[in-house]
This record gives C-alpha cells, sequence and structure tokens, in this order.
C-alpha cells in the first residue's frame, strides 16, 4: 500500500511538473546545490503543494498554534522536484486563514529528503505586507547588523490546484539555522507561544531540555524540564536597578539585543519582541553561555512612519527593565545612530528592497499586466514610508512634543491597501457628487482596505464615517470579516455584509503616547463592494473618562 501510495503522488508530481512547463525548473543536479544558490538567491520559485482527502480533515480541523498544529501529510512540488510525505501545517495568530482563503504553512521536510538543504520551511501568506518585501528587508538589515535572523525569499504557491499567489518563504529555526549562526547549536531553542515572555514556561524545540510531548509526539514542552538558562535570564530582569546591568550582561548577549531594539524601533516593527513581546526565538548559546534573542515576522515595517521613536510603548519584559538602567537609554540611541549611518542607511535599505522587487517581478514574467503593476504599486509606497522613516528618524527630538490636533479633522490622503492584486480599489464621484473610495472584491477571499496616517496626541478618539454596501458575502475564516473601520493594531470584530444604503459606523480607541496613527477603511468578503463617503471619514476626539 505504502508502495502504491508513493508511485500514486509520483505521477501526479510528474503531471504538475509538465503543466508548469519551465516555470521555477531547477539545472539537473551535479552537486546538490546550496540554499542561498537556489531558494534566496536564484529565480522565484513555484511551490505546488498537494494535500490527499484524508489529510485535509486534520488541516480544516486545525485553528493553528493554539490545537497544536495539527499535521498533515502530503507532496510539494518545486520545479522538477518531487518532495514526497512532507509534514504541513497551518500557522499564525493574527495572520491566521483557514484552508478556504490563502492560509500560512509550516512545511518539514524528512531528514534524507531536504528541500535544497533544508528540512523546515515557512510560506507566509503576507497579509500584513502587499509588497511581499518586508521580511526578507527585515530580515537582511539585522544579518548585516549581526543580529542571526532566517532567510526569505518571494515565491508563488499552488494547493490543491488553487493558484494561491505570491507567498513569502521563510527558513524556519532549527539545527541547520543553529549551525549557520553559532558555532555550538547544542542549545535550547524556545519557541514562545503569542503573548508568551521570559516568565512563562516556553516550548523548546531543540536542546538539552527538550522533551516530548505526551504520546511520543516529535516536538513539545518541556513539562518537567528545569529551563535553567531562561530561569537565570529572569532572575537578572529582577534584581535592583544598580545592579541589573551587570546581572543581564552576564545572562544576555548585550550587543546583539540592543542592536535588535534598535532596528525595531527605527523600521518601526510594532509586532516585534520589544513593543509587542511577540515574533522571537530565545536561543542559549552554549559557547558564551548567554542567551540570545532572534528575531522574525517581520512583515509589520514602515506602516506608521512618523510614529514615536524615543520611546514608544516597550512591553517586552527584558527590554523593560533594560531600560529603567541609567545610562542605556543613552546608549541604544548611539547604537541608532550608528546603525543610521551604516545598516539603516538610505542608500542600503531601498537597495535591498530593489534587489528583492526586482526578483519578484522577474517571477511574475508572463503574468497578467495587472499582477505585475499590482507589486510595482506597494513597492513604490513601500519605498515611500521608508524614506519618509528614515527622514523621521534624523529629525524627531528625544521627547517628543503634543501634535497640534484641534479636536476634529477631516481624514485625507487615503492609499489602496490590498493582499491580492485581484482587487478594485478606486477613488470616485457618485452621481450625487459624493465622492467615496471604492473597493471591489473579485477574487474568491478579498481583504482589501484605503489607509491613511494621522499623528495624535495622548488622548481617547473615535473614528466615524459613512459606508454603503452591495452583495457584500462574509469570509468565515477572516480575522475582521465584512465591512468597517478600525486603526492598526486594533481589531473591529463582524462588520457590515449584505446590502445598505448610506450607513454609519465608528470605531473608538485610546492613543497612550504622541504618535501617528494608521487609519483602515476595509472590506472583507467573499464578493460585493463598498463605498465609503471620503468627506464623512474624520476621527474626533473624545472628553476622558
Amino acid at each position: 500500500m505504502k508502495l502504491a501510495r508513493v508511485l500514486l503522488m509520483l505521477g501526479l508530481g510528474c503531471l504538475l511538473v509538465r503543466a508548469l512547463g519551465a516555470e521555477g525548473v531547477l539545472p539537473p543536479a551535479g552537486s546538490p546545490p546550496s540554499p542561498d544558490e537556489v531558494l534566496f538567491n536564484g529565480p522565484m520559485l513555484h511551490f505546488v503543494l498537494t494535500v490527499p482527502p484524508q489529510d485535509l480533515a486534520i488541516l480544516s480541523e486545525n485553528r493553528g498554534r493554539e490545537a497544536g498544529q495539527e499535521s498533515a501529510h502530503g507532496t510539494v512540488v518545486v520545479g522538477s522536484n518531487i518532495f514526497n510525505e512532507v509534514r504541513l501545517q497551518l500557522k499564525g495568530s493574527g495572520s491566521f486563514r483557514g484552508l478556504g482563503y490563502r492560509p500560512s504553512w509550516t512545511l518539514k521536510f524528512k531528514n534524507s529528503a531536504p528541500c535544497f538543504g533544508l528540512t523546515k520551511l515557512h510560506l507566509n501568506n503576507s497579509v500584513h505586507d502587499p509588497a511581499r518585501l518586508n521580511e526578507m528587508l527585515g530580515g537582511e538589515l539585522h544579518r548585516q547588523a549581526g543580529v542571526p535572523s532566517p532567510r526569505a525569499t518571494p515565491v508563488r504557491v499552488t494547493f490543491n490546484g488553487r493558484d494561491l499567489g505570491v507567498y513569502v518563504l521563510k527558513e524556519g529555526f532549527d539545527q541547520r539555522f543553529l549551525a549557520r549562526h553559532f558555532p555550538d547549536p547544542s542549545g535550547n531553542l524556545y519557541d514562545p507561544s503569542w503573548g508568551e515572555d521570559i516568565n512563562a514556561r516556553l516550548e523548546i524545540d531543540s536542546g538539552p531540555d527538550r522533551r516530548p510531548r505526551p504520546g511520543g509526539a516529535v516536538a513539545g514542552t518541556a513539562a518537567e524540564a528545569p529551563q535553567t538558562d531562561r530561569e537565570q535570564l529572569r532572575a537578572a530582569t529582577l534584581v535592583p536597578v544598580e545592579q541589573r546591568l551587570a546581572a543581564l550582561s552576564s545572562r544576555l548577549d548585550m550587543d546583539r539585543f540592543l542592536t535588535t531594539m534598535a532596528l525595531q524601533l527605527l523600521t518601526d516593527d510594532w509586532d516585534g519582541y520589544v513593543r509587542h513581546r511577540n515574533n522571537f526565538r530565545l536561543y542559549h548559546d552554549p559557547a558564551t553561555d548567554r542567551m540570545v534573542f532572534l528575531p522574525h515576522g517581520m512583515d509589520h515595517l514602515f506602516s506608521a512612519p512618523r510614529s514615536r521613536l524615543y520611546w514608544p510603548e516597550i512591553t517586552g519584559i527584558v527590554a523593560a527593565k533594560l531600560m529603567a538602567v541609567p545610562g542605556i537609554s543613552d546608549r541604544l540611541r548611539g547604537r541608532m545612530e550608528e546603525l543610521g549611518r551604516t545598516v539603516f542607511a538610505e542608500t542600503n535599505v531601498l537597495a535591498l528592497v530593489d534587489r528583492t522587487e526586482a526578483r519578484l517581478l522577474s517571477g511574475l514574467a508572463g503574468r497578467p499586466e495587472r499582477e505585475r503593476e499590482f507589486y510595482r504599486n506597494q513597492g513604490a509606497l513601500l519605498r515611500e514610508r521608508i524614506r519618509e522613516r528614515i527622514a523621521w528618524c534624523r529629525s524627531e527630538p528625544p521627547t517628543s512634543s503634543k501634535a497640534p490636533f484641534a479636536g476634529t479633522a477631516i481624514l485625507a490622503d487615503w492609499k489602496p491597501w490590498a493582499e491580492v492584486p485581484d482587487t478594485d480599489l478606486e477613488k470616485r464621484v457618485r452621481p450625487d457628487g459624493q465622492a467615496v473610495l471604492f473597493i471591489a472584491a473579485h477574487s474568491p477571499a478579498t481583504c482589501a482596505s484605503w489607509r491613511t496616517r494621522l499623528r495624535l496626541p495622548a488622548g481617547n478618539y473615535r473614528f466615524e464615517g459613512e459606508v454603503a454596501t452591495r452583495g457584500v458575502r462574509l469570509v468565515p475564516e477572516a480575522r475582521d470579516p465584512g465591512v468597517g473601520l478600525r486603526v492598526v493594531p486594533a481589531r473591529r470584530g463582524i462588520g457590515l455584509s449584505g446590502t445598505v444604503g448610506d450607513t454609519p459606523m465608528s470605531h473608538d480607541f485610546r492613543v497612550d503616547h504622541a504618535t501617528e496613527v494608521v487609519f483602515v477603511a476595509e472590506l472583507s468578503g467573499h464578493a460585493g463592494s463598498v463605498e465609503f463617503l471620503r468627506d464623512s471619514l474624520r476621527v474626533v476626539r473624545l472628553a476622558d473618562p
């Protein structure tokens, strides 16, 4: 039976390769090519995922990490290369999407049949980064600054015959990753769940404290392991502030951590460890007996270029405790200024964007011009935000003054934002003379929006406006289905659907520090359209409670 299944998968893979034609076909094997040659520097590849019906049921019931990431098995075809018995898992928290949408994937290949030298890869739907460039950019900036971070690259993904479009492929954190960056890869590698920090017992992916889950699963939580290295780091954050720097320096790779803090602030990475205690791994380096924070999940860069720099909200325990030490803010500011002259210099950052975008557009040769134009436009918007952020970082004073705000403002300068190219976003004028921001859904699962930014002082606010919808059908798997208003990163819940005339909507929010706020007027649906009345979209300051 096993032989028959393998032959069936091989036959299916061969048919898929013939259907793909020359796209993504790799040169014949002599000596095995390196991951850099094939995945990260070569032509953009096409990953074709095939999951048999009996395994689809496993995935359809899986809600990601919260459900233990149940695995299915399938075949992955990349050009002329066929990988069988690959373990597939759905992944993501805020970016989680179900099978009927554009899910993110973790692929685990057999050690005996790695994918161009790698056994763990992620295929990210990049719902927060329409240009598909931020992950590559953030990772490369960290590596240039000496901080280990996974490599990433754009790829095209097809799942069970359905074209899912352009994804971001990223290498996983595993022994191969550790061996590339550390002389001794045998230490504990901690994998926090969403919202977990060093004060929690963390899952261990590899290392001496790793323990299997009950039932003998391959990976799991070290229920009885001491996690001494993590506990020692936590203890160092709790000593009196006068001794804290020495304590932390003995348990933490301080130089790399300050570099990560500086880059996350410079790039406006609000979803990283420093500001959101999210998107990180923690490695105990046996060679130095210190802990190293490893950043990833950098799709949220540059969304608010004028966000507060000195200093935004800091929630990561290590970062917050370190910032309370006298003199550390000056040291961090010095690191930011140094990076601004080198790694974060405008010429370097834009060159990295140009290089990755060129590979992406080259990989879309032969695709509809609408798709290529979509990515060119999104790349141009990203460059605009990068230039604005770099200029802001050079000019913002150490303590930001209150932004002038009269209590109410009509929001203007709206920019289009869409997860996939097959979406209409237009500025229109209705027959009644009303200017509107129009969105129409054409793909089975559309999430698109109009966005603008405004700097606000601390306070309570209401984002309000009027909308009209026509034939909007909800996407059950979407994070915020229907039509609605919100600010980043807030959620709004279920919005309007169906067909309604001009209807008022509002979203209340609070700003704790003077900063730039991103406003979102969005549609998430299988079909339909929406008109946001442009002159009605405004922000109003509310009375403090």
